[in-house]
């Protein structure tokens, strides 16, 4: 949550490619993401679409 508590954030790792060799989870090209989602009428989250690489801004 962003320190105003108004806004709920995402930490992940990611990369900018689908097909790897060897474990997926092993790959030092993995980064991490922070991304803002928000919450749909049902309770559950809506995540939107992934971050690309780069500069981000809330």
């Amino acid at each position: 949550t962003t320190p105003d508590g108004q806004t709920d954030l995402l930490v992940y790792h990611a990369r900018n490619y689908r097909d790897i060799i060897g474990d997926p989870l092993n790959d030092p090209n993995r980064h991490a993401r922070v991304q803002a989602f928000g919450w749909r009428a049902d309770g559950f989250p809506e995540f939107g679409t992934p971050v690309a690489d780069g500069p981000y801004s809330l």
